[in-house]
């Protein structure tokens, strides 16, 4: 688990899913560590990597930004990704920014939880 004082991400496997959960913030200070956390796991061999959006209290543009580069890094196989919808505010702030198009974002609803 990576923390910061009001940032932490939850990481955790089960089989071969890997699960990324950023809570708090995700901004232009946040957003290197959540970077850096996909890269360590990407270089692993799990099979689909989600990051789950619905522990976020906020979603920046610099934030937005992240995910945006984190699904490029996936552009070999997009199969890899997939992004958890958060709470209202983060939901609407992908939407109004276009990244919701981008992104192979799931309802929180239709979603596995995270395991934590």
């Amino acid at each position: 688990m990576v923390l910061m004082a009001s940032f932490s991400i939850i990481s955790r496997r089960s089989a071969g899913v890997h699960f990324l959960t950023p809570v708090g913030r995700l901004d232009r200070i946040t957003g290197p560590m959540l970077q850096s956390e996909f890269a360590t796991v990407a270089r692993g061999n799990a099979a689909l990597i989600v990051v789950n959006l619905s522990r976020l209290s906020m979603l920046t543009p610099a934030g937005i930004d992240v995910l945006l580069q984190i699904n490029d890094a996936c552009a070999d196989n997009a199969a890899r990704l997939r992004v958890i919808n958060g709470s209202r505010p983060v939901a609407r702030a992908l939407e109004i920014t276009g990244a919701r198009d981008r992104l192979p974002v799931m309802s929180p609803r239709t979603a596995d939880p995270t395991p934590i």
